[in-house]
């Protein structure tokens, strides 16, 4: 039997805990899941995409049916070169389903042969976005962050702290 691989495009300008909950999620259904940190030509970074891979790389080390690569094509493109077929995309609400709706659609017209599957996070992770970690990260705001990853310090595994170090490195404000 074939291995069901998709890909998890996006930025993850920082990756958080609502997109480890869209990959927890793919997990049930894919044997494999690709998180592919993919720069937009048209979005300032903060962090370089091969920072933001290695902080990824951190949470997942002991999960090998999660690989982290980077790439600066068009998902289409990258997913009809590495013959992938399913592209997972994380809804939040209206207004992301919106967006991935018109996404998908583009996507489709490029390459015809994938297929993209929604899911959305669990009701705790919903209302969490990059954006506000950032900020979060930009005002100091520690123990918000620790909220945000689901982190309890005094019982949380060590790559998770490793992770959130590296988060804390990589986008604190000098």
């Amino acid at each position: 039997m074939r291995e069901r691989v998709c890909v998890y495009p996006g930025s993850f300008n920082p990756f958080h805990a609502g997109h480890a909950d869209i990959v927890q999620q793919a997990l049930q259904v894919f044997d494999k899941v690709i998180i592919l940190v993919a720069v937009n030509p048209a979005k300032k970074y903060d962090v370089s995409a091969e920072k933001r891979k290695e902080i990824i790389e951190t949470f997942y080390k002991n999960t090998p049916a999660v690989i982290v690569q980077t790439t600066k094509e068009a998902i289409a493109n990258w997913c009809f070169l590495n013959k992938i077929e399913f592209i997972v995309k994380g809804i939040r609400n209206g207004n992301d389903l919106e967006s991935e709706m018109i996404q998908k659609y583009y996507t489709t017209l490029i390459n015809c042969c994938t297929n993209t599957v929604f899911f959305t996070p669990s009701e705790h992770w919903q209302n969490v976005s990059s954006t506000a970690v950032r900020e979060l990260i930009r005002l100091g705001q520690w123990q918000a962050l620790y909220n945000v990853y689901g982190i309890d310090v005094s019982h949380c595994d060590d790559n998770s702290i490793e992770a959130l170090s590296l988060i804390q490195k990589a986008y604190q404000v000098e």
